[in-house]
């Protein structure tokens, strides 16, 4: 929606921070899996917590996913995200310190505790911002989901300088553990106070009042809205039992299925796919690496994925391909269950076991991943025939993608070996 008012370099900056701040506790949760590991070995808490940490978290986002349409019935959408990434805060302080101050049974269902809490305001956060997103124009909608990929890269880059200047010993990484996210908790604030002056701004409130205008007083249009979790008008008339409501709601995700056809599950199929093998088997389940010591090794191959999904979010840009096209890729990503597996099982193939054959591996994996969800995200609502269904799309695809979050961590484990 445009609006006669310019975007500024400011709003720019908002989507940008908003879409770093919208990945970044699970970023920062990823990229101290070797930090947590030391204070939680494996031996003596039933599991690896490279397998085990991403569960609750993504378990969270899962269940809000479902929940946060409701939400909309009693926070805005701007509150949500604001209060939302103010919590991720704080549990982010949290989650350091208490690994640090109790390194026992206790203090490790306290961590899983605190990532499942991250986990669900990052997904509340998350859908909210992909709500706000949707309402502006299409450069600041492109600028959140390239600073989505940005937020993974944000905190290897923290990682690479606090293991620069304190390295990998066990004081290194608590003080560098520390130190970024800090730098996560403080990129959060400043998108907090970049989001609160954008819903100010004259530019949205010009948005806003466009789209309070287009129509949605009436009951086709408040369930898609309720749907995609935006603030709804209250509706004219009888009101619906709770039973009517929840059919209404099914017989509208059902049409949406039914337009998107099989987009939705190809995009949970990409994300099992994924979660399954990432991180715990493509970065942290290589039996030894020889290029580069300590956890150098684990820094580079986070940054390789990241840079590889960016490189894919960007080749669909050029609109090469088609929905089937995408299909075919999707299920050819099966193979990467071989070569990570063989290099995890195989350490003494020359080839399998080479750190080359890694780095260039997990790139593949990157690049396939970002480019099948980009395209996918983009190609799947142009199968609706109004906004309207479009939106509905978005979101249902929006909830695969979660979906498959959640599915393919929690299979992750049965491919620790």
């Amino acid at each position: 929606m445009s609006s006669e008012h310019p975007i500024t370099l400011q709003h720019k900056i908002t989507f940008i921070l908003l879409g770093i701040a919208s990945l970044i506790g699970w970023n920062a949760i990823l990229t101290a899996l070797s930090f947590f590991s030391t204070y939680y070995p494996k031996d003596e808490y039933g599991g690896d917590v490279s397998f085990l940490f991403p569960i609750p978290l993504f378990f969270g986002n899962f269940i809000w996913g479902l929940l946060v349409p409701k939400l909309g019935e009693f926070i805005s959408l701007t509150k949500r995200i604001s209060l939302c990434l103010a919590a991720i805060c704080v549990f982010m302080i949290c989650l350091p310190l208490i690994t640090i101050g109790l390194q026992n049974k206790a203090g490790f269902a306290l961590c899983l505790i605190c990532t499942f809490i991250i986990g669900s305001f990052n997904s509340i956060a998350q859908n909210s911002c992909i709500g706000l997103a949707s309402q502006v124009d299409g450069s600041l909608t492109g600028l959140y989901w390239v600073s989505t990929g940005i937020s993974g890269l944000t905190m290897n880059a923290a990682n690479a300088i606090t293991l620069a200047s304190f390295g990998d010993s066990d004081d290194g990484l608590k003080i560098g553990t520390i130190i970024y996210f800090a730098i996560a908790v403080i990129i959060t604030l400043l998108a907090i106070w970049s989001q609160i002056a954008f819903v100010k701004s004259d530019y949205y409130l010009d948005i806003k009042k466009q789209h309070e205008e287009s129509g949605q007083d009436n009951e086709e249009d408040n369930t898609v809205s309720a749907i995609s979790g935006e603030e709804e008008t209250p509706l004219v008339g009888k009101k619906k039992s709770i039973g009517e409501q929840l059919k209404a709601y099914g017989n509208k995700i059902l049409s949406g299925i039914k337009l998107a056809r099989f987009v939705p599950f190809f995009i949970y199929l990409i994300y099992v796919q994924t979660f399954m093998l990432f991180p715990g088997v493509s970065v942290f389940s290589k039996p030894s690496y020889t290029y580069l010591p300590g956890s150098w090794p684990t820094l580079v191959m986070l940054t390789t994925y990241n840079v590889g999904d960016i490189i894919g979010k960007y080749i669909c840009n050029f609109k090469f391909y088609n929905i089937p096209i995408l299909y075919g890729v999707v299920i050819s990503r099966f193979v990467f269950f071989v070569t990570f597996l063989m290099t995890m099982h195989q350490p003494d193939n020359s080839f399998f076991s080479n750190d080359a054959f890694a780095y260039v591996n997990m790139l593949l994996f990157a690049i396939t991943n970002g480019f099948c969800t980009g395209g996918l995200m983009f190609l799947g609502p142009t199968r609706g025939n109004n906004k309207k269904q479009a939106e509905l799309i978005a979101f249902i695809n929006s909830f695969s993608l979660t979906f498959g979050i959640a599915c393919g961590s929690f299979l992750a484990p049965t491919l620790s070996g």
